[in-house]
């Protein structure tokens, strides 16, 4: 990943450097981060290696970020673009040219961390499971998965949107794709995810209010306790991401 940062003042330049380097190391990216100080020197830079994203200071001297993010488009269409500013004046320019983010200074930690993870290039991928359905490939998010289902010695499953994929692999198969602690085997031939799970008692698991699904008595203590591990590793997930 390419970052180019574009302000008139040296010092802006380096404190923004240090930012990015400090999300970058949080999240652990690895990205190229080219500093630059001059609207001439930006649009030379972008033209000749490709931009990921560009931190774009509006008013570069006598020059406009604005201007020059409207030549960067014309080339780069999917870069990101952050404009940094001291003037929430320009926010309607920024609209145009679709901006990813717009910062006014001082340019924070938080500020600069909320912009750059909500680009694509900082937000790991969605696992998914791979199907092949009516001979065409196919991959579902995890997290699209309400519960899966054996129907007639295939596997149906249940997604968050109300639809349903009929897929001809065997639930067994299917599973072993699936992270365990995640989807609960409550019952013969079927599997839940557990974060739709609202609660958990001895007569099933409740997604929501039209819908409960049940549970084999013989698998309730050992679905309790998966469930609650669950629970305390997304928690401690949570704290340490």
């Amino acid at each position: 990943m390419r970052i180019v940062i574009c302000d008139d003042e040296v010092c802006q330049v380096n404190k923004l450097c240090d930012l990015v380097q400090k999300v970058c190391a949080q999240q652990n990216v690895t990205a190229d981060i080219r500093p630059v100080t001059s609207y001439k020197r930006f649009l030379e830079d972008v033209a000749k290696v490709r931009a990921d994203i560009v931190l774009l200071d509006i008013c570069l001297g006598s020059d406009n970020g604005i201007e020059a993010a409207r030549i960067l488009r014309r080339f780069n269409a999917d870069c990101v673009i952050i404009f940094i500013t001291s003037s929430p004046d320009y926010a309607l320019d920024a609209f145009e040219v679709t901006a990813a983010h717009y910062i006014l200074k001082p340019v924070s930690l938080e500020k600069l961390q909320t912009a750059l993870l909500r680009s694509r290039f900082f937000q790991a991928p969605r696992p998914t499971l791979d199907l092949v359905v009516d001979y065409m490939p196919l991959q579902i998010p995890l997290t699209d998965i309400l519960y899966l289902e054996t129907v007639d010695r295939k596997t149906r499953l249940h997604l968050s949107n109300g639809s349903l994929v009929d897929c001809n692999l065997a639930l067994a198969h299917l599973s072993e794709q699936l992270p365990p602690a995640q989807f609960l085997a409550c019952y013969r031939g079927l599997l839940i995810n557990a974060d739709y799970v609202q609660s958990l008692d001895e007569t099933g698991l409740t997604l929501s209010e039209q819908l409960k699904l049940p549970i084999s008595s013989k698998r309730y203590s050992r679905i309790r306790s998966q469930y609650h591990e669950y629970l305390i590793l997304k928690v401690r997930t949570a704290h340490t991401s």
